[in-house]
């Protein structure tokens, strides 16, 4: 599988674990100094989605991301 970068990220569809769509990747965030990429935000019709990078599962064009993972602000 290639790798992808954190452009790559950007407006692709998040759904959750049930298949229910979740929104669309607005923003890729770093958290540390250490260096690279850690956490994403997710755009949806109630507003905003904050989940780690680790926990999106790959799927067709979009990712999956496990209830519990995430918290809606």
């Amino acid at each position: 599988m290639q790798e992808i970068g954190p452009r790559d990220l950007l407006g692709r569809p998040v759904c959750d674990d049930r298949g229910a769509p979740l929104g669309h990747i607005k923003g890729v965030h770093q958290l540390r100094l250490a260096g690279g990429f850690e956490e994403v935000t997710i755009q949806n019709g109630r507003g905003l989605i904050f989940a780690r990078i680790d926990e999106l599962s790959p799927s067709g064009d979009g990712f999956v991301l496990a209830n519990g993972f995430h918290t809606v602000e």
